[in-house]
């Protein structure tokens, strides 16, 4: 019994081989591409020698290259770098494409420095020289190990980005069920307390006719007086009332569109501020799907807020235009402007805010200093809605 039979070694096609994912404590698949099968059997030996328990199929041709690899994985691949029909880098090539994650090691008996250094940067491992294959064992086990390490950090990348996916699917079904829940709570405010204040109101002025009609009687006076009162503070109530029914969902972004609804809180927020705001809109009502139109919305009034809170600003410019498919919002201010650390402080939920919101409809949110000072904020969102189809 030679040595390629004592360790399992099979001409191509092999017999059957484990899978590929075993470990260096379990059964390995190694493919070996080497003319001489005398090298073959000692590059085998002595990984057995080493504790490295595997199972082999050696090639010689391209083509049987090329068929081993489609026909099962392997966990390793020890290649000659001269053969009689192809080489070493062209073997790299072959595997790069259909197995990149394979461990590649060069097993040659004379290697240049020129192409040592061309293999490892077309991908290769590692090389072992066959003048000193007692590093043979080391270099695989390294190989392996380095290979194991990069699979499972795909595989937690792969779950990290499967678990931000999901959380960022959350995040917009409970922003979107959030938005339903402010619509329908300003609706009843507006319409059933608006109507309730409306009915008190009448109540009111009916007294006060009724008080009217009893003459110059002085004891009627202080009532009118107190009356009077009431419907002021009536009125007051009604004002707010509207205020919040608006502040929670405003009807304006329902009824006239993300434009107006811009232009409407940039009037409000230098009414309530004194800082002027500058708006430029698109001569027409873009077709923007409603919940990018509700985001640009969201993200607008807390980049107004940030502004109000933090920017010291005397001026704001606010541009909405559409560029292809997508919606932009740019919001410019004149104030004191961002650090990278206002940035990257995570307890800076507004601006985490914002950005969330963009993502969860795959886009995205911008700051920027401005060249004389100042902060710009672009938010880009996918927001044109797809035309009809036709029958």
């Amino acid at each position: 019994m030679n040595s390629l039979e004592k360790i399992g070694m099979t001409e191509s096609p092999g017999g059957e081989v484990p899978a590929p994912g075993a470990g260096i404590h379990g059964p390995l698949a190694i493919l070996v591409v080497e003319d001489n099968a005398r090298d073959a059997g000692l590059m085998a030996d002595l990984l057995a020698a080493d504790g490295l328990e595997a199972r082999y199929e050696r090639v010689d041709t391209l083509e049987g290259f090329k068929a081993a690899l489609q026909r099962q994985a392997f966990s390793l691949i020890l290649s000659d770098y001269s053969l009689p029909s192809f080489d070493g880098l062209t073997a790299l090539a072959v595997a790069r494409q259909v197995c990149p994650d394979t461990p590649f090691i060069l097993v040659s008996g004379a290697l240049g420095e020129e192409t040592v250094v061309e293999s490892l940067r077309a991908g290769a491992t590692d090389y072992v020289l066959k003048q000193r294959l007692d590093r043979l064992g080391p270099v695989v086990r390294r190989a392996l190990k380095e290979a194991e390490q990069q699979r499972q950090r795909r595989q937690a990348e792969a779950a990290l980005a499967r678990s931000e996916q999901q959380l960022r699917a959350l995040t917009a079904r409970l922003e979107k069920l959030r938005e339903e829940e402010r619509t329908r709570i300003s609706r009843e405010i507006h319409d059933e307390l608006g109507q309730m204040l409306t009915g008190i109101k009448m109540d009111l002025r009916w007294i006060e006719r009724r008080l009217d009609d009893l003459g110059d009687d002085r004891r009627v006076n202080p009532i009118l007086e107190r009356l009077m009162g009431t419907a002021e503070l009536v009125d007051a109530t009604v004002k707010r009332v509207q205020r919040i029914a608006a502040e929670l969902r405003p009807g304006i972004l329902d009824k006239l569109g993300l434009p107006m609804a811009l232009q409407y809180e940039a009037s409000e927020f230098q009414s309530r501020t004194g800082i002027p705001c500058q708006v430029k809109l698109p001569p027409t009502d873009p077709p923007l799907r409603p919940e990018a139109a509700t985001a640009f919305f969201r993200i607008f009034q807390e980049a107004l807020t940030n502004v109000a809170r933090h920017a010291r600003a005397s001026l704001v410019e606010i541009e909405f235009r559409l560029e292809d498919q997508d919606g932009c919002l740019e919001i410019k201010d004149n104030g004191k402007g961002m650090s990278g650390t206002d940035l990257a402080n995570p307890k800076s939920l507004g601006l985490l805010g914002m950005q969330e919101r963009a993502r969860a409809l795959n886009g995205c949110v911008s700051f920027a200093a401005g060249p004389g000072g100042g902060t710009t904020v672009v938010v880009r969102i996918p927001a044109v809605t797809a035309p009809e189809e036709g029958p």
